[in-house]
């Protein structure tokens, strides 16, 4: 059994535990052990909380075991501890289990790309290495020291890219902390990259993506690699079974399948178990309410117009930050009332914003802006009978005092968004305005900043200010989430109102 990481981030349940109740056993961990994990291969959202919180994680699921607890072995074979020339794993690089006299090497990998997307703080002790200088220097320790007759590479990682120059890690920035080679035009994920230039991996077990599927990737031995990913959010559990001939010491068959979990009938021993959790979380947590709507907030999944919710989201975003303007994606592909009339409950914020973002507030001219809006609109699309299918959850859109927009999808790409305002006055192409956006959009999140030729990724010479870092508590009330929330408790009543416009078109523009 082996989990590929983002674990403890994401949900109104592992938050509350992660910041309110340090002094028990985290129910995440403690359904690792319940179900007898075997490893836990850490994602980049792991970091997200600090090292602090994911140590203490850490230690609840390596502790020994129990009657009813398995003790769950935690890899991070390339991140290794700073300064370590030895490459010394921060936590453990790989374990091996046995079965029937079959020794199989398990090797857990993270996405190399944390530095971009959290603060120093919060991975100071840990230096970075790509899969490929990891796996190079791990294979015949596996293969030869351990005598592994299987090699499974258990990675929060998607394909990447499989075709590229590699060069030396050293020349990615000073946000890298390590050396070796990589893709130059993928670093986040290495799946691709790792198998294509060696040889001695039998399996690779994906994560990061969201995706769920097979496909393989061709080794430096010209052998078809299988790489399995089950998803996210627990839909699936991931199922590979290998048949394994010790006489000829090969892997002779290898079957993959996704099982849906909700054709599975729940453990009632586990439900138990999570229970006490659960209703701590509800009782002490969800239910509280912070404020009132004074009517429906609708979003309209198509996103083909401004609403309230994208409404409440950039006011916020632009009163934390002091930005001129905002720029957010919808987060909820919802069609309809996305919050009722009436008590708004703490609970809900997390279904309304899903990630713990923090805000920049950073300096774009007119141009960029609306190459910012060109990249978004090919979100959009045409149908057969002319229709026009939604931008979706990560269509950007543009808010502010006076702002509005269209966009004729009938133009030539790149020529799309027309009448940009900005206070009552076309936005100045060569002028420099202040922008709200979010920490996974700052970094290069999305696409958006590498379809725009003037931005960089991470540019701190563009930042006024950032809520993790320039406000107190940043790292925790500085998250979107919490500012929305904190918004609604200082309002008390909040209504669903339309300020910003856009609109998309199917034909082409007349000017």
């Amino acid at each position: 059994m082996i989990d590929n990481g983002d674990s403890i981030q994401g949900t109104p349940f592992t938050y509350y535990f992660a910041f309110n109740r340090p002094d028990i056993q985290d129910p995440v961990m403690r359904a690792f052990r319940l179900l007898d994990y075997d490893v836990w291969t850490l994602g980049n959202h792991e970091f997200n909380y600090g090292l602090d919180i994911l140590k203490k994680e850490i230690a609840d699921a390596s502790a020994p075991a129990t009657d009813d607890q398995g003790s769950v072995t935690v890899l991070t074979a390339n991140l290794v501890k700073r300064g370590s020339e030895a490459f010394e794993p921060w936590y453990n690089a790989y374990t091996v289990l046995e079965f029937d006299g079959v020794k199989v090497g398990i090797i857990g990998m993270d996405t190399p790309n944390i530095p971009a997307w959290d603060k120093p703080a919060n991975w100071e002790e840990i230096d970075f290495k790509t899969f490929l200088l990891t796996w190079q220097h791990y294979a015949d320790i596996l293969k030869k020291d351990e005598g592994c007759d299987i090699v499974i590479l258990s990675c929060h990682s998607g394909a990447g890219v499989r075709e590229g120059t590699l060069v030396e890690a050293a020349d990615l920035g000073e946000h890298w902390h390590g050396e070796g080679e990589y893709y130059d035009t993928s670093y986040e994920n290495e799946i691709a990259a790792v198998i294509e230039n060696t040889t001695g991996i039998d399996l690779v077990l994906g994560g990061h993506t969201h995706e769920a599927g097979t496909y393989t990737v061709t080794n430096a031995d010209g052998a078809e690699i299988p790489v399995f990913h089950c998803g996210t959010k627990c839909r699936y559990l991931g199922v590979t079974e290998i048949t394994y001939d010790k006489a000829a010491g090969k892997i002779v068959d290898l079957t993959m399948e996704n099982i849906d979990a909700k054709e599975t009938e729940p453990d009632a021993d586990f439900l138990a178990a999570m229970a006490e959790y659960e209703a701590e979380v509800w009782t002490n947590y969800l239910r509280e309410v912070i404020g009132q709507a004074g009517g429906d907030f609708v979003s309209p999944g198509n996103m083909l117009e401004a609403n309230a919710f994208l409404d409440l989201v950039n006011t916020v975003q632009i009163q934390a930050t002091g930005a001129q303007m905002s720029i957010s994606a919808p987060l909820n592909n919802t069609d309809g009332v996305i919050i009722p009339e009436g008590d708004i409950y703490l609970g809900t914020m997390f279904s309304l914003y899903v990630y713990e973002n923090w805000l920049y507030n950073i300096n774009m001219t007119g141009a960029e802006i609306k190459g910012w809006l060109e990249f978004s609109a090919t979100h959009y699309s045409l149908e057969e009978d002319g229709s026009i299918k939604g931008g979706g959850l990560y269509c950007d859109t543009l808010y502010g005092p006076g702002v509005s927009y269209e966009i004729y999808l009938g133009n030539e790409p790149g020529d799309q968004v027309r009448n940009i305002m900005y206070n009552g006055e076309p936005l100045d192409m060569e002028a420099t305005y202040q922008v709200a956006i979010n920490n996974y959009r700052f970094t290069g999140g999305g696409h958006y900043i590498e379809n725009v030729s003037t931005l960089e990724p991470a540019d701190e010479s563009r930042v006024n200010f950032s809520t993790q870092f320039d406000m107190d508590q940043g790292e925790d009330l500085g998250q979107v989430r919490n500012l929305l929330t904190q918004y609604i408790r200082d309002h008390g009543t909040i209504q669903p109102d339309v300020t910003g416009h856009f609109a998309v078109y199917a034909g082409a523009s007349e000017n």
